[in-house]
């Protein structure tokens, strides 16, 4: 009872979160490449350095093939590196040789 207030307080305690299940977390570390689209150029880099450059990515990428493009994720209102992108190769089989690098 709350006797500053004169009225019944309820109190909730915080219970822990159960832990998703061990079959769901084994899905979640071992899933599955999706299939490559035909004609797919495009490739995703992730969990960059915030402080990496187009030219680092051209150089570590250059055994793959020729690069067209290089896009890199930013915040739609601050502007800053999101630290992913994606790169667009001009043949198919280089997108190929970029995923078997990881």
């Amino acid at each position: 009872f709350d006797e500053e207030n004169e009225r019944w307080v309820r109190i909730k305690y915080d219970t822990p979160r159960v832990p998703p299940n061990k079959e769901y977390q084994k899905q979640q570390q071992h899933q599955t490449p999706v299939e490559k689209p035909d004609g797919c150029l495009e490739v995703y880099i992730g969990n960059l350095s915030w402080h990496v450059d187009e030219q680092t990515i051209r150089d570590t990428f250059q055994e793959c093939g020729a690069i067209e493009s290089i896009r890199f994720a930013e915040d739609r209102t601050t502007g800053e590196f999101k630290g992913f992108g994606h790169i667009k190769f001009q043949e198919t089989e280089s997108s190929d040789k970029a995923v078997a690098l990881s």
